[in-house]
């Protein structure tokens, strides 16, 4: 097959027209569509709200530390990214990406992401037993702090605890709380392990609370 690169060009030329055929041209209008108002959109959190408002409105998989003026995506390597104002980021919205970020580097460094419409469609009310979860889990002083200085940037127990003047145990019973809530996870780099926030749940439930006050009981 590698002695015939013209068969194989064709083969993969006749892949692409099938699957545009089969999966794409009946529903290419109402994607295009889509691509047009997302573009739209973030056109407009760029101009209005500068370039970290609109990479943090992207994914979930992306986090901003405004203070180390510094993007994270955290299912990609810990190899770093920088930036020059001369240079180029590439923004290219698909269809078929959700959930996730697909990174490219070469020859520009290119961010595949989702269109909004995606993210709604997969969006559901939290249920009225997640809500109580939510609030039980935040229904401590301690775990509050904790979730304020997580929401500032990624921090391990030991700089948790001196912020807070409590002993890493305590901090890490109550970051055990909020994993299992599924409002924080934890990562390791070199000797020390962080904790972050996640942001999906905050943004969860506050769309279930609302829907959930608006509900009509019969």
């Amino acid at each position: 097959m590698v002695n015939k690169p013209d068969f194989i060009r064709q083969r993969f030329i006749d892949m692409l027209g099938a699957f545009w055929t089969h999966a794409v041209k009946r529903e290419w209008n109402m994607i295009e569509d889509l691509f047009l108002k997302d573009i739209a959109f973030r056109g407009k959190k760029l101009m209005n709200d500068g370039v970290f408002a609109l990479l943090g409105s992207l994914s979930q998989e992306i986090d901003i530390n405004l203070t180390e003026k510094k993007v994270v995506i955290r299912r990609i390597s810990k190899a770093e990214i920088h930036f020059d104002e001369d240079e180029e980021l590439l923004l290219i919205p698909t269809y078929f990406a959700w959930p996730h970020l697909f990174v490219n580097l070469y020859p520009s460094v290119g961010i595949n992401y989702s269109v909004r419409e995606n993210e709604r469609e997969a969006t559901r009310p939290m249920p009225p037993e997640d809500l109580l979860r939510f609030f039980h889990s935040l229904g401590d002083y301690s775990r509050l702090q904790i979730v304020k200085y997580l929401a500032q940037k990624p921090r391990s127990t030991r700089q948790l605890a001196e912020l807070m003047g409590m002993t890493e145990g305590a901090i890490s019973k109550h970051i055990k709380l909020l994993k299992d809530a599924g409002l924080a996870e934890s990562k390791r780099e070199s000797y020390y392990v962080f904790h972050y926030l996640l942001q999906q749940p905050f943004h969860d439930f506050s769309m279930g609370l609302s829907e959930y006050i608006k509900r009509t009981d019969p």
